[in-house]
């Protein structure tokens, strides 16, 4: 009698965010006590992998079920693990099992996941794309509360990829002040997004409040000795953010100057590999900085304006990339940096 069978009940939708977000914060850090089997294994990686310690994430992945709820998230973080110690076989299996997730998991959600999932990566690896239609014009309400800031840091991105500035401002703010009994989250997911808004702000002459925002980031990471956003500070001209850490993290800074060369090099490394281009592997951070510059038609005296550097070494950092290159102008960069 089919009147006798219970309704069938609908799966969860598949994590896609840090669980680290979702936890009460104390004492300046997210308490794991109520976390149990594969939510407490991800959240630990999580806390490594946000701090900078990438060795030993094949284990965690292993134990991970590549058909449940918890796959995507624990997928993310097996990616950062593997550019950070430089893992190939672990980044390879971790794309061929999400490449098979939706069939595994079995729902209609399972693809869209895994489409997020995706963008993530392309914007983690620097790899050009069109942004899906739907993120770009993202209705923040229509997103589940599981994947929505996540989702809304990936639409920021895009959002500024179009030259929309203003719609990702507004986006940005519309995040961050989802959950004001929480004003301070120790979330690599909320530093990034606090980062955007502190380029926004500076990208519009606003310099006083993208200072804010660079304390506020700083404030955020301090108590866990989060490092992981603050990579990509090193990799152009110093900036309000480098000052602030300098000035109220200097422990979190030398971390984070310690890290930045090797994760550079594996960055570019895992792009070259996802994508098949020759992205030149030789060039230190603000080297490559100054290539993308030089590509892009900027004159020496720009440059050094950008990086508050002396017009001289910009030149002599011009002769050096020419000869790690092997080449003998600019015209020739061609795809050399991205």
């Amino acid at each position: 009698n089919l009147k006798k069978l219970p309704p069938r009940k609908r799966k969860p939708l598949p994590l896609v965010g840090p669980i680290t977000y979702y936890l009460p914060i104390k004492n300046g850090r997210p308490c794991k006590d109520g976390l149990t089997g594969e939510l407490r294994l991800i959240a630990e990686a999580e806390i490594r992998i946000v701090r900078g310690e990438f060795e030993g994430l094949d284990r965690f992945y292993a134990a991970i079920r590549k058909d449940g709820r918890n796959f995507l998230t624990a997928a993310g973080v097996a990616l950062f693990g593997a550019v950070g110690s430089d893992d190939p076989f672990l980044f390879d299996t971790v794309l061929k099992d999400i490449a098979a997730y939706p069939s595994r998991y079995g729902s209609p959600e399972a693809k869209l996941a895994v489409e997020i999932v995706m963008v993530w990566l392309r914007n983690f690896l620097n790899v050009p794309m069109e942004c899906p239609e739907w993120l770009v014009n993202l209705d923040l309400a229509s997103i589940p509360v599981e994947w929505r800031h996540q989702v809304a840091y990936l639409a920021v991105g895009c959002l500024k990829r179009k030259g929309e500035n203003k719609a990702a401002a507004v986006l940005a703010d519309a995040v961050l002040n989802f959950d004001p009994e929480k004003a301070v989250k120790s979330s690599a997911a909320d530093i990034f997004l606090k980062m955007e808004k502190a380029k926004l702000c500076r990208e519009e002459g606003r310099m006083a409040e993208s200072a804010r925002w660079c304390r506020a980031v700083v404030e955020s990471a301090k108590p866990m000795g989060i490092v992981l956003p603050f990579l990509g500070v090193m990799l152009g001209p110093k900036s309000v953010l480098e000052r602030a850490l300098a000035e109220d993290a200097p422990e979190l800074l030398k971390k984070v100057k310690k890290l930045t060369n090797g994760y550079f090099r594996n960055l570019v490394k895992y792009h070259n590999r996802y994508t098949g281009d020759s992205v030149s592997e030789e060039l230190r951070p603000r080297e490559f900085f100054v290539a993308q510059s030089l590509k892009r038609g900027l004159r020496y005296k720009e440059i050094a304006e950008r990086m508050g550097i002396a017009q001289g070494r910009v030149h002599n950092m011009a002769v050096a990339i020419y000869e790690t290159l092997g080449i003998k102008c600019r015209a020739k960069i061609g795809n050399q940096v991205w």
